[in-house]
């Protein structure tokens, strides 16, 4: 299946040459290169060997071409005399957020399979990951170049960021709330503004949870750092009883404490998460504390995103009463990592997805990639559908 665009100035980009771009990419990958240029920025290299996966899994041509004709299908076509097409929006700004380093260049190959002129500003916490991404792609179609153009622009100069906004027909902003606000005030009104916005990501487990489920919840933990969308927060326990949630923390902590050792902390984030700790137990709040992790159990079922990396709270929450917690939570659930028997599945699937959450996995899918993010197919954000009676 072919699709054929042609960005604002009507030169056209022949789509194939994007996925052939990555298609050489996702071979440059495949050595250590870039887990080599990752392990510079300070994170382990068994933590870079995985984020290169991760980079491959997104750039896979194979995975691309599943999007395509997954979200773009079915266009052209005539009715009533009329035709219907996609096109691109024109020149996208895309806005990184700083807890994922090389987000900013995924968005662009996006914008870049539907067509559009590309303006992307990392984050300050990049490391220049984004610009070494991209120019990794652009040496592998130098054509694409003329798609590209990297904004090192602080988030402070609000002067610098609203030209920025000026050359494009939409922006596309990753981020928590508070960096989408800032940049809806700097929009005009006719500029589209793409959010992919926070999102809270939690587990819910019977009491009797299997082992090797709990490991899997853990490592989600330990390789994410609690810093994504689709990394856990805390696990809900279907239950009513303090002395589950108690008993459930040690065991977990146990598992939590032996997956954090394959991976230690820096001194930094143990004295960062150390001080959180030492707040908490302050409030009044039991803190069982592990090396280099912790977890907190507690008996309210509010949803909250972790106090620090590696520390997971615990607490109760009856099936029959998911509803009444979380459905305040509308459009911020993103991922549910599901820990119960086979006979319990359809119906905790169901409640769960009656409250707003976009995805229930097992748990050592938690934080694998799909065909859709945050419940959309991204790639129809980045196209206009358009018609014409000639």
């Amino acid at each position: 299946m072919e699709y054929h665009f042609s960005n604002i100035k009507g030169v056209p980009l022949d789509q194939n040459k994007v996925l052939s771009a990555c298609e050489k990419l996702y071979e440059l990958l495949s050595d250590d290169i870039y887990a080599k240029i990752l392990s510079e920025t300070g994170i382990s290299y068994e933590k870079a060997k995985k984020q290169t996966e991760e980079a491959r899994t997104l750039i896979n041509p194979d995975f691309l071409k599943e999007r395509i004709k997954r979200e773009l299908s079915g266009f052209p076509f005539t009715h009533n005399g009329t035709r219907y097409d996609i096109r691109p929006v024109g020149t996208i700004l895309h806005i990184a957020a700083s807890n994922a380093g090389a987000i900013g260049a995924y968005s662009v190959i996006e914008g870049l399979l539907t067509g559009n002129r590309n303006i992307v500003k990392p984050s300050s916490k990049d490391s220049g990951i984004t610009q070494k991404l991209i120019d990794m792609l652009t040496d592998c179609e130098p054509e694409l170049k003329n798609y590209i153009y990297v904004a090192n622009v602080p988030s402070s100069d609000k002067y610098g960021i609203m030209n920025l906004i000026f050359a494009s027909n939409a922006v596309c902003v990753w981020g928590g709330s508070e960096a989408i606000r800032s940049i809806r005030k700097l929009c005009p009104t006719d500029t589209d503004i793409i959010e992919w916005g926070h999102r809270v990501s939690f587990c819910y487990s019977v009491k009797d949870a299997d082992e090797e489920a709990l490991y899997h919840i853990a490592k989600n933990i330990c390789d994410t750092d609690q810093m994504y969308c689709s990394s856990c927060q805390q696990i809900y326990v279907d239950t009513d009883d303090p002395d589950d949630i108690f008993s459930f923390s040690e065991r977990f902590l146990r598992i939590l404490e032996k997956t954090a050792e394959n991976d230690p902390h820096d001194i930094f984030k143990n004295a960062g998460r150390t001080l959180a700790l030492k707040c908490a137990e302050f409030d009044g709040q039991k803190v069982l504390k592990g090396s280099g992790c912790a977890v907190i159990p507690l008996n309210d079922a509010f949803l909250k995103s972790s106090v620090y990396s590696r520390c997971c709270e615990i607490k109760p929450l009856k099936r029959e009463n998911i509803y009444d917690c979380l459905s305040g939570f509308k459009n911020k659930l993103q991922t549910a990592a599901l820990i119960c028997g086979k006979d319990d599945e359809k119906e905790l699937s169901e409640l769960l997805f009656n409250v707003g959450v976009k995805r229930i996995t097992r748990p050592e899918n938690m934080d694998a990639y799909s065909l859709m993010h945050d419940g959309e197919y991204s790639l129809r954000r980045y196209v206009r559908i358009t018609s014409s009676d000639f």
